[in-house]
């Protein structure tokens, strides 16, 4: 598997393995359009203006096997300052109001600062996988696990390592990262929108080669 940073001609390509791997997941039902078509164009919507800021950053990684692409990361580096509300108008947030609702979109974006809060209340400088995800077709196949160790792991390693965090909400990939050298620092249950929701901090140290 190949491992690199995403061409602009693969934005289309991360936004569909980022939407379909994410929304089946619970975090992905708190706020949301309770019309699947709307569902659907909310949780495209979300994920295009996350990829396109990463790709501008220059951390949207992917693993390539073959001519597909099976993984997506989003890496926020130690260096990268807070992204700032005109990043996220102009990379196309308000397309998530249009087909999500005005409510729907600030309620999932309160969601996602509530998450990541230990996150960012680390002071020292750190690694941050934002986004994880492999393709729905291409899972349970090992490739999340190669793109942890031969991709993001060594990408770090090589640039100067450190810590790396994490958030997820789901009991299989708590186990999964555990499997992939974190260690869970915080484990939270959550109340929003009056639904509970597991929220799970990793970190993996990573040394520098």
């Amino acid at each position: 598997m190949e491992f690199r940073l995403a061409k602009k001609e693969e934005l289309k390509e991360c936004i569909r393995v980022c939407s379909e791997a994410f929304m089946p997941y619970e975090f992905s039902n708190i706020y949301r359009p309770k019309c699947e078509k709307r569902y659907r164009r909310f949780t495209w919507a979300i994920h295009r203006t996350a990829v396109s800021i990463y790709f501008k950053r220059k951390m949207l990684f992917v693993g390539v096997e073959g001519d597909r692409i099976v993984c997506c990361a989003c890496m926020d580096a130690p260096w990268h300052k807070t992204m700032t509300l005109g990043e996220y108008l102009k990379n196309g947030a308000l397309r998530a109001a249009f087909s999500g609702g005005m409510f729907n979109l600030l309620g999932y974006a309160s969601m996602m600062d509530r998450l990541e809060r230990h996150c960012k209340s680390i002071k020292e400088p750190h690694w941050h996988l934002s986004n994880f995800a492999v393709a729905p077709e291409c899972q349970r196949m090992g490739y999340g696990s190669r793109m942890l160790q031969e991709g993001i792991f060594s990408y770090i390693a090589k640039n100067g390592g450190g810590d790396l965090y994490l958030v997820t909400n789901s009991q299989n990939n708590a186990k999964f990262y555990s499997r992939n050298r974190f260690r869970e620092i915080v484990y939270e249950d959550l109340l929003l929108n009056k639904k509970h929701l597991g929220n799970w901090t990793f970190r993996a140290k990573i040394l520098a080669v």
